[in-house]
């Protein structure tokens, strides 16, 4: 710290002319140097002292007269600080009360000066953006973690909906083809069913003809006469299961085939007639 920058400060602190830039640099001062403390408030009891021997009373000329005082002071420091003490020790009681007060009134101003220039405490200002920093990094977690929810419950959706789908289609199709017409029933004599079909279209599932005869025709080209008692399931526009009883197919067409089922043998038809009983 340089000596002279600190009488310069200490000067215009005197003469009650500091301004702002010079302020802060005298609380830099104070701060890296706290044993300025007792010097500076002996300068101030020493300049109200020496200010009111040399002038009673402020008057407007209170700039002049302080520069001439501070000249003076300069100009003979040592031998003006002899002076002044040697008449601090020659007071009366009431000169000793009114230099306490002197003293209490440049601690006040002291005391006022530092308040009012006061930097606020960095090391609290640095915990506090520290608890906001943390404050925000939680904020960001909670709202990363509510995005990655709520994208998970779309997933699960999405898999649910495909889930459904897939279990459904093999059902689906068991009813397609369950509903899907695969004969015709195109005549019948005599006929007596166990279960009379409700119209002469004919869907997959189990005929059972107790008495006379019955034709037909298949949706893959097919004719089959049935003779009672027999019992058949309709499987395909091309195939059957014979149970019991006697039928006899017949290919419209050399191309086509069908294919007759029983619990003991296959019997596939390559464009011919035949019998089963």
């Amino acid at each position: 710290m340089p000596a002279d920058d600190y009488l310069i400060l200490l000067g215009h602190l005197l003469d009650d002319d500091l301004n702002e830039e010079q302020q802060q640099r005298l609380l830099s001062i104070l701060e890296q140097h706290p044993e300025k403390f007792p010097d500076i408030m002996r300068h101030l009891e020493l300049w109200e002292l020496y200010s009111q021997s040399v002038c009673t009373e402020r008057s407007a000329e209170r700039f002049l007269a302080s520069w001439e005082t501070r000249v003076a002071a300069v100009a003979d420091a040592d031998q003006f600080i002899q002076d002044v003490e040697r008449r601090l020790e020659a007071t009366s009681v009431a000169e000793q009360a009114r230099i306490q007060e002197i003293k209490q009134r440049a601690q006040r101003e002291l005391e006022q000066f530092l308040a009012e220039h006061k930097p606020v405490a960095p090391a609290r200002e640095s915990r506090r953006r520290k608890e906001w920093h943390v404050g925000e990094r939680i904020r960001k977690g909670l709202e990363n973690f509510c995005n990655l929810l709520v994208m998970s419950l779309k997933v699960v959706r999405v898999l649910a909906v495909c889930l459904a789908v897939a279990l459904a289609i093999p059902t689906t199709l068991r009813y397609i083809q369950a509903k899907r017409i695969v004969a015709t029933l195109d005549d019948s004599v005599s006929a007596k069913w166990t279960t009379p079909p409700e119209q002469p279209q004919l869907r997959r599932g189990w005929l059972e003809l107790q008495e006379g005869f019955a034709q037909l025709s298949f949706k893959g080209g097919a004719q089959a006469i049935l003779q009672a008692p027999c019992k058949l399931r309709l499987e395909s526009s091309e195939q059957l299961f014979l149970e019991t009883g006697t039928l006899a197919v017949k290919l419209i067409e050399s191309e086509q085939t069908f294919l007759v089922r029983t619990s003991h043998s296959t019997i596939k038809d390559l464009g011919t007639e035949f019998g089963v009983i």
